[in-house]
């Protein structure tokens, strides 16, 4: 139940000059703002993690493909290997290891603590920036470069 409908329930009057009335609406209209403005909050986390699981899925196939030179690299040295000694001669160096697999960046996860600890100010910025992107995948870019901007990381 909203706070003016609480005020009318009580047997106040929908009269706009009432100061009690005009207190239900604006209770009402603050409260609306605040979950339209954590509904940004959130929007703007998933956009984060959205670019985290891109990041992701990029090092998935980047692996792939280390790891592919990486077998041809090996087969290579197999076969020189296989020369060198029908030949008689000393067995040449190995090819270098993979490289190490590379860990989640740290600065998704400092871009959601900061989204998390964005004030109201901030968090209307945000807002004021999608306000008018339909497109889901914009609005998302939107989100996550104006969050770049607020947080000084351009």
């Amino acid at each position: 139940m909203t706070h003016t409908q609480k005020y009318l329930k009580d047997g106040g009057r929908r009269v706009y000059t009432n100061d009690g009335y005009r207190e239900a609406r604006r209770k009402d209209r603050e409260e609306a703002e605040g979950k339209e403005l954590e509904k940004i909050r959130g929007a703007t986390v998933h956009s984060i993690t959205a670019k985290r699981t891109v990041w992701r899925e990029e090092q998935k196939v980047y692996r792939k493909v280390l790891k592919q030179r990486k077998e041809e690299e090996t087969q290579r040295w197999k076969e020189q290997c296989n020369t060198s000694a029908a030949r008689g001669e000393k067995r040449p160096a190995k090819p270098p290891g993979m490289e190490k697999r590379a860990k989640t960046p740290v600065q998704f996860e400092e871009w959601m603590q900061s989204v998390r600890n964005f004030g109201d100010d901030e968090l209307r910025e945000l807002y004021d920036a999608a306000d008018g992107e339909k497109d889901k995948e914009k609005k998302k870019q939107v989100l996550f470069d104006t969050m770049k901007v607020l947080r000084c990381d351009s």
